[in-house]
């Protein structure tokens, strides 16, 4: 039960930061009794329930697992454009693709990118891979 009051006192979802401008960089948590992470901040730890959770910054690069070309365009996002799920810092993130698309493998790294006033607010790029 305590967990759960000291999660009252935690700042609500919507009005936690998910991306940090100034320092470039997304905004996750850590959980201080069992160490699991998770982005966005959450005020309860999925794994063990404790509200014992730290701001964390997430900065890349990021591996990518899968991606995927929309078709259907949203407001201020037009269409296609592709999205992918990657793990960055441990954490299984799902964003917008940009750069060289046509060169993209499971396993490529992506640098992550924040753009303030930037539809969407973040984003991976390809990182141009050494020549073997």
């Amino acid at each position: 039960m305590s967990h759960i009051l000291e999660a009252l006192e935690v700042t609500v979802t919507a009005d936690r930061r998910r991306v940090d401008f100034a320092a470039g960089c997304l905004v996750g948590a850590a959980c201080g009794d069992c160490g699991w992470a998770t982005w966005p901040q959450r005020a309860l730890c999925a794994r063990c329930g404790s509200a014992a959770m730290s701001v964390s910054e997430l900065r890349g690069p990021g591996e990518l697992s899968t991606w995927t070309t929309v078709w259907t365009s949203l407001p201020d996002v037009p269409a296609p454009y592709s999205m992918g799920l990657l793990m960055v810092d441990g954490i299984r993130i799902f964003g917008h693709l940009r750069g060289d698309l046509e060169s993209l493998h499971e396993g490529s790294l992506m640098r992550l990118v924040v753009n303030e006033g930037s539809v969407p607010p973040y984003w991976f790029e390809t990182i141009e891979e050494a020549a073997a």
